[in-house]
């Protein structure tokens, strides 16, 4: 008699564990989807802006592209020879004209910050390439830290996976535990009624 009341307690002892131990990992997996749910608009929020960046850059390059046409025009019908000085004072002509009003003293010019940034082995890249070259690589870089993300997605997702089927192991163990519970009652309720 005494060694069934102690496997009762026993039995709810451990019911009461397993209880416990499904309520916290519940609130794991709801900080769990919290987080990924942060991350997943952190993502939407970062692809929207590149987006946009891009547009804008194709936008801009379309519009040197047309001034830089019509420069070589006005140069070719005035002879005038184009030399990287020449080139620099039609190009700060339109980069003052586009509202980028930083500039720096050069051979008595006043240069776009934008030229500052050229290196001689990239003397034939405009700004604007320049900056379409650092946009790919900080895309290159947001697409990286995507796919750490999605790393870090799929291994928490696999962390979910085996918590539900730690749930579901003990989930069953304790409707089997409950029914043993059950078992047992109603075996000490026939052996008191003797």
């Amino acid at each position: 008699m005494w060694q069934q009341e102690n496997e009762l307690v026993a039995v709810g002892l451990e019911s009461i564990v397993v209880g416990q131990h499904l309520d916290s990992m519940a609130v794991s997996q709801k900080a769990l989807d919290e987080e990924i749910e942060k991350y997943n608009k952190l993502l939407t929020s970062n692809q929207a802006k590149i987006s946009s960046f891009v547009t804008l850059i194709d936008q801009k390059q379309a519009t040197i592209t047309k001034y830089n046409k019509k420069i070589h025009q006005i140069a070719a019908s005035t002879g005038v020879r184009e030399s990287w000085e020449a080139g620099i004072s039609d190009c700060l002509l339109f980069v003052w004209n586009m509202n980028l009003l930083e500039t720096i003293a050069y051979k008595n010019y006043m240069i776009p910050w934008c030229f500052v940034c050229l290196h001689p082995q990239h003397e034939d890249m405009s700004p604007q390439q320049i900056k379409v070259q650092a946009l790919k690589t900080q895309n290159a870089e947001q697409a990286a830290n995507i796919k750490r993300d999605q790393q870090l997605w799929m291994t928490r997702q696999e962390t979910l996976v085996g918590m539900t089927k730690e749930t579901e192991a003990n989930s069953k163990n304790m409707l089997k535990l409950q029914m043993e519970f059950t078992e047992m009652q109603q075996k000490k309720i026939r052996l008191e009624s003797m």
